[in-house]
């Protein structure tokens, strides 16, 4: 009768974790789709020039930006984390998928232009909520922005 009472008891927190991971793996496969689909043709770069011998025929700045909300039960371990010391991976591979999908947003905004290079990719991060008792989890924006180019020829 106990097992049945802990099963009932523990049953939001399991369907909620195996939820987020199944979101989780979809995200990271529609990522890598992606990635395949768009960088494979596109010369990216966080240079500030243009490659060497590219003859550049228009430009344009490009900008995706991706809003990060840490989960519950991320923030609960990393809370833990942090007490205990050392790297909050959990987070950090948060952090990492959100980075991917803005770097994302702004090369598919660059091929909608017809650009074929990327230079001077920056990433930025800011908190942009945080409840005045210092609880809950803060909202982070990542806003990844470059100069999207046209270039002759293309570059290889």
């Amino acid at each position: 009768m106990e097992y049945v009472f802990l099963l009932i008891a523990f049953s939001p927190v399991i369907v909620a974790l195996v939820t987020g991971r199944i979101i989780t793996r979809a995200h990271n496969r529609s990522l890598e789709r992606r990635e395949a689909a768009y960088l494979s043709k596109m010369f990216v770069s966080n240079l500030k020039q243009p490659p060497e011998g590219a003859k550049v025929l228009d430009s344009t700045l490009v900008i995706g930006s991706v809003i990060l909300a840490v989960d519950k039960f991320a923030a609960a371990l990393a809370a833990l984390k942090k007490i205990i010391g050392g790297r909050i991976r959990i987070i950090e591979r948060v952090v990492k998928r959100a980075r991917r999908e803005a770097l994302l947003r702004a090369v598919e905004k660059a091929h909608q232009f017809g650009a074929d290079t990327l230079i001077n990719v920056r990433l930025e991060t800011s908190t942009i909520f945080r409840s005045k008792q210092g609880k809950g989890s803060p909202l982070v924006e990542i806003v990844a922005y470059a100069t999207a180019l046209k270039t002759e020829q293309g570059v290889q």
